[in-house]
């Protein structure tokens, strides 16, 4: 999905700061299962998804 204007940048930053407090919680807790592993995989690819969609809205909009 690519960003469209300020409003989506920060929906995605704060779906971003969510997701990164989830993956730490998640990387202290229990768990050495498959399950666990996948399910953690799963949630870091979805923070590198947001993080290049920013990175991306940030490039094409800068103001000089």
């Amino acid at each position: 999905m690519k960003l469209q204007n300020e409003i989506e940048l920060q929906n995605t930053r704060r779906k971003l700061s969510a997701l990164q407090e989830l993956i730490a919680l998640k990387e202290k807790g229990p768990g050495t299962s498959a399950a666990h592993e996948i399910a953690l995989q799963g949630m870091k690819s979805t923070e590198m998804k947001l993080l290049a969609e920013i990175e991306e809205y940030e490039r094409t909009h800068q103001t000089a």
